[in-house]
């Protein structure tokens, strides 16, 4: 069965870390809980390089988090997540330096890992609010920094976070901007196989319902329909028991399922 790797896992970390991450996993009670992690947090002091870049990585995603499920105004949280994120991975050295990163320890390549994620998975979502200008200026660290978390052997960060978001991206992105659909399939099935939960479904359901879109859009709508069920099927109850601490994450994927189910008349 596969070991649940949770997003921004950290196992080496002060008393004092340890309640902004008790902070952080109750992020879903609401805006105030995500804030009051994110200060908890802020107030860190450390000088260890791992603890800082934890910390930034934690605030780093609750920026993005707060952006995405409870502020209206996204934008100006969004490009906090990312400038967040982005200070994170310097701490390691220049940003996506192979020769650098050889160097590190496997603590620190985890570490880096997810600031890496946190900082592309940041800077994809605020490119599209902010637009074709913008996405021309940013889209390459959007892909250099999954293909870095891939290159590191960090795969497992954020159940596959950097298949699934270069999945998305070859999806979405027209090629005259650097798109591929025929690399997003391999990529969101390697998200989905390496993150199982039970038959097909992936313990962070946005995988299902991100290689569904895709099959979609190849027009093969059984496969893609058979790939939502699975997350269409699943409660509260449900998601609460995968106990992947992403709770408010997954339900929101559950939404997206219901209503991609019923746009494309799945039977």
């Amino acid at each position: 069965m596969l070991k649940i790797l949770v997003l921004l896992a950290f196992p080496l970390i002060s008393f004092a870390q340890s309640n902004c991450d008790e902070l952080f996993e109750a992020r879903d009670k609401g805006l105030q809980t995500a804030r009051d992690a994110f200060a908890c947090y802020e107030k860190q002091s450390s000088t260890q390089r791992i603890e800082k870049a934890h910390a930034l990585n934690r605030m780093s995603y609750l920026k993005f988090f707060m952006g995405e499920y409870f502020l209206t105004e996204k934008l100006d949280p969004l490009y906090e997540a990312l400038t967040l994120g982005e200070k994170s991975v310097l701490l390691f050295g220049e940003k996506y330096s192979l020769d650098q990163y050889s160097k590190l320890s496997d603590q620190e390549l985890s570490v880096l890992a997810e600031g890496l994620y946190t900082y592309g998975l940041s800077v994809a979502r605020y490119v599209d609010l902010k637009g074709k200008l913008e996405a021309i200026k940013r889209m390459e660290d959007i892909k250099k920094s999954m293909n870095t978390i891939i290159r590191i052997k960090r795969e497992e960060t954020a159940f596959f976070g950097a298949h699934r978001t270069l999945g998305i991206f070859h999806t979405k992105v027209p090629g005259i901007a650097g798109g591929q659909i025929q690399l997003a399939g391999p990529y969101l099935q390697k998200a989905i196989q390496g993150s199982l939960y039970k038959g097909s479904l992936s313990l962070y359901p946005s995988n299902n319902v991100s290689y569904a879109d895709l099959l979609f859009k190849q027009g093969n709508s059984s496969q893609a329909c058979a790939e939502l069920k699975a997350v269409v099927a699943l409660t509260a109850t449900d998601v609460k028991g995968m106990d992947n601490h992403h709770y408010l994450e997954s339900m929101d994927d559950v939404r997206k399922a219901k209503e991609l189910f019923a746009a494309k008349r799945c039977p």
